[in-house]
């Protein structure tokens, strides 16, 4: 989680999810298409993929429907850092220019899954082999993995993939010294996305950490997504965490929303958001830059409701900030959703989902915290708070209590839906009630 820095081999599996969503009925499990080496010129058309996956006992589940719903200075200087620039980029792959432009372009619906690893080859063995294991199509979702560093298990692991075609192996070596750590860190993430814009010339990106796994339906979710980052300017990203995902605070394996908050974590942008940010690239906090008002400009973020992603990565760079309160019980869902099935509209433009949420809000029961007795709600809520009182609500909860650039994390103009106690709630800061 957050970078790389210690091996732990001491692995936690994720949360089991409890069933919560009744299924279509079983259909016979689809054959999944077989995993091809790495080669432009194979890249083929886009094309809708039907997704099913064996549960317990051997039964295919599936879900089909409608959905439910620190500031850090850019450095410019080469002697800081690897410069991001399309030039400097192109040089670093031994590339020219005129070679670049000559060389076929990937096609534009493929979309690559960028894996970021350091040095925890235990870690990275894991998430490539969740990876692999969910993967829908090889053509489609080239994997592409970027080594920080000379850590010799994680390169033998990264060759062997590379050897049978499985994957491309990226390497990043600073010009200078740069400490292990949050600087680091965002200097390899800028470096290995100019490789994917810039020197590669993929128009879209999802990107992955060594300490990451994936739900069954994560490239479900993402290519059902991919159109509504596309087509809707007030989006600049569409992630697959829940910084509030713990089995407790979710119900709905269908459920996705927009976010002022930048959550990470496997998540999706596009090449048209890279040029934007490629040459104010933070030399550290990269995450939290992406925060910033100046860069995000009143855009959203999607995420679902259940998480896509878990990170199993106690041990890295944020030294396990968050790790046990929160980030570990964090559910992975098991549910096979068919993303590209569901109706999105809700989502898919600001005024759709402004209308959505200011509906479920003002149908939801509005009560004081004060009159919450115990747990026992038998309808939706809706909890009204004042800023001065954020810490207090988030706790009485068990919600993560901190914000970034004065955004709490996974809400949406102020109000923040999750799940008490099997029941849709609101945390309402005065939109759309006042």
């Amino acid at each position: 989680m957050y970078g790389s820095c210690t091996m732990d081999k001491s692995v936690p599996p994720p949360p089991a999810r409890p069933t919560v969503l009744p299924l279509v009925p079983a259909q016979p499990a689809a054959t999944a298409s077989p995993e091809l080496p790495f080669n432009p010129s194979l890249l083929r058309t886009f094309a809708p993929v039907a997704l099913t996956t064996q549960g317990k006992g051997g039964n295919t589940e599936a879900v089909k429907g409608t959905s439910q719903v620190s500031t850090a200075e850019p450095v410019l200087a080469a002697t800081q850092r690897v410069e991001t620039s399309e030039k400097s980029q192109l040089q670093a792959a031994g590339t020219s220019r005129e070679d670049a432009l000559k060389a076929p372009k990937p096609n534009a619906t493929v979309c690559p899954v960028l894996m970021i690893t350091h040095q925890r080859a235990e870690y990275l063995k894991r998430a490539l082999g969740s990876l692999f294991r969910h993967r829908i199509k090889s053509e489609t979702y080239p994997i592409i993995a970027s080594q920080d560093g000379e850590d010799a298990e994680v390169k033998a692991v990264l060759q062997k993939y590379e050897a049978t075609g499985a994957l491309k192996f990226l390497r990043f070596t600073p010009k200078t010294f740069l400490p292990t750590g949050y600087k680091r860190l965002s200097a390899h993430y800028g470096w290995a996305l100019g490789q994917v814009f810039d020197v590669l010339g993929y128009q879209q990106v999802v990107i992955l950490e060594e300490d990451l796994e994936i739900a069954v339906d994560f490239f479900s979710y993402f290519k059902a997504t991919l159109p509504l980052l596309q087509s809707d300017s007030k989006l600049f990203c569409v992630s697959a965490w829940n910084d509030n995902g713990r089995s407790d605070l979710v119900q709905n394996a269908t459920a996705i929303y927009r976010s002022d908050f930048f959550p990470g974590l496997g998540w999706m942008l596009l090449s048209s958001f890279w040029n934007e940010v490629r040459g104010k690239w933070p030399n550290e906090y990269w995450d939290d830059f992406l925060r910033r008002p100046e860069i995000r400009l009143e855009r959203h973020c999607l995420r679902p409701e259940v998480s896509r992603t878990h990170t199993f990565g106690e041990k890295g760079v944020s030294h396990g900030q968050y790790y046990k309160q929160h980030l570990a019980s964090n559910m992975l869902n098991d549910k096979v959703v068919d993303w590209v099935s569901m109706n999105l509209s809700h989502v898919a433009t600001a005024s759709a989902f402004d209308l959505f949420l200011s509906q479920q809000v003002k149908a939801a029961k509005l009560i004081r915290l004060e009159e919450l007795k115990g747990n026992q709600v038998d309808s939706p809520i809706a909890v009204q708070y004042v800023d001065k009182d954020w810490k207090k609500v988030a706790q009485h909860f068990g919600l993560m209590e901190d914000q970034k650039a004065g955004v709490r994390r996974g809400s949406y103009r102020g109000v923040l839906p999750f799940a008490w106690n099997g029941q849709a709630t609101y945390l309402v800061r005065d939109w759309p009630l006042n």
